[in-house]
């Protein structure tokens, strides 16, 4: 029998609920409606809830799932790191390379909180 390790089990989690969990709706309004920034970080951090009570973590690193997903989709601190560490701004780009370029951004941020969380754990 396979186990999961606890990296594994929230990488799985967060792909299930940032991909395949998230509603066109929130994917086109998170950055621009608070409404739809909550309830997609909301029901991103439920899904971690069976993680948290297999792997027995500490609550705590809920509420680091959450209030870190809000930050990064919101999407002004990704905006950010494109343009003072790759030198790209929007407006000067094709725009599927910079959504590309923002979506690559977005999810090196969400992975590396995980990562965060199995170091200390």
């Amino acid at each position: 029998m396979y186990s999961l390790t606890l990296f594994e089990a929230l990488f799985i989690t967060h792909v299930l609920m940032d991909w395949i969990f998230q509603w066109r709706w929130e994917g086109m309004n998170k950055s621009k409606s608070w409404t739809a920034l909550f309830f997609h970080c909301t029901v991103y951090t439920i899904g971690f809830l069976p993680v948290l009570l297999i792997y027995d973590f500490h609550f705590s690193w809920l509420m680091l799932i959450f209030a870190s997903h809000v930050i990064f989709d919101k999407r002004n601190f990704e905006f950010w790191i494109l343009e003072k560490f790759k030198g790209f701004r929007k407006q000067e780009m094709d725009g599927s390379l910079f959504t590309i370029s923002l979506i690559g951004v977005d999810q090196v941020l969400h992975i590396a909180i995980l990562a965060l969380i199995v170091i200390f754990s």
